[in-house]
């Protein structure tokens, strides 16, 4: 049975990996995704059995965090005292009290490790089948969080570079290459659609300083003097500042010189449009392999990313 804590099952669940003997497209692997057995699992085995059980177990473990998503503090402490027992530091066998996911992050950290587990097996028809479940699940597993560009891209990048070494090395079936074509089609419309809220929703300081009111102390008796007192002098204050920045202005204006504002300002946008343009070319990466591998062999014309107009 699975131990908490990670995807890597004891070591008599499979033999030692070994360097992968791919002289073509799997080389190109290093870096992103471990090396595979130089043998893939023989069927109907004992460790093939055995690693089936652990994987399944392990996505299963995966699906009922996400059902049980952003819990609160005392669901939290009520886990941390059911898994922990009574102060202890080591949490109890499986079977303990699951915590759901607060954030994407630590769901794609899963996914990643098994991920891993799952192309070190070196047997294609395993990798082609867990492959293709795990994409599938990410179109129902990341929209729900606040988005991550940087942990979701690369998990992207692992899939894309695993399917496209799967394409070039073995003979995948038309069923998984139709199926395969489908999620590439909706992951990259999803990506583009949850990468239009990243500017707002990776801010945290900025949706602090939205959702942070002002305090209200109650007192009501003086308050209308003191607004009246505030207003004159803030009003007072911002005719000296306009003044003054007026003229300040006029003279770098004069001399051919951009105000300090202007010059924040333009500093500003060209960051903004910066950015926007590095996550535009990362988007556009999402499954790229796949797509020169399968574009133009299922549907005729090359896969794109699908915008609304």
């Amino acid at each position: 049975m699975a131990q908490q804590g990670g995807f890597i099952p004891p070591s008599t669940y499979l033999p030692s990996p070994a360097p992968s003997n791919y002289s073509s497209t799997a080389s190109r692997s290093s870096g992103v995704l471990p090396n595979q057995r130089s043998t893939p699992l023989k069927s109907g085995s004992l460790p093939e059995t055995k690693f089936i059980n652990y994987v399944d177990n392990a996505l299963l473990e995966i699906a009922r965090k996400f059902t049980k998503k952003f819990p609160s503090e005392e669901e939290k402490s009520e886990a941390a005292r059911a898994n922990h027992g009574s102060g202890g530091s080591t949490p109890t066998p499986s079977g303990g009290v699951i915590v759901g996911y607060s954030d994407v992050e630590p769901l794609i950290e899963d996914l990643e490790k098994l991920i891993g587990l799952v192309w070190v097996s070196g047997t294609a028809s395993l990798q082609i089948a867990y492959l293709l479940q795990i994409a599938s699940s990410l179109l129902q597993y990341l929209p729900p969080f606040q988005p991550r560009p940087t942990p979701t891209f690369r998990l992207f990048n692992k899939l894309d570079l695993a399917f496209h070494t799967l394409l070039s090395d073995y003979r995948m079936s038309v069923t998984e290459k139709v199926r395969l074509n489908s999620i590439v089609k909706l992951s990259r419309a999803m990506v583009v659609r949850l990468m239009e809220g990243r500017d707002f929703l990776d801010e945290p300081e900025e949706m602090d300083r939205i959702e942070e009111e002002p305090d209200d102390d109650g007192d009501d008796d003086d308050s209308d003097l003191d607004l009246d007192k505030e207003h004159h002098e803030s009003d007072e204050d911002m005719e000296v500042d306009e003044e003054t920045e007026g003229e300040a202005s006029r003279l770098q204006r004069s001399y051919g010189r951009p105000t300090k504002k202007e010059v924040d300002r333009t500093e500003r946008v060209l960051e903004e449009e910066k950015e926007d343009e590095e996550w535009e070319i990362e988007v556009a990466r999402v499954y790229s392999r796949v797509l020169e591998d399968i574009g133009e062999e299922i549907g005729g014309d090359p896969i794109g990313i699908v915008v609304d107009d």
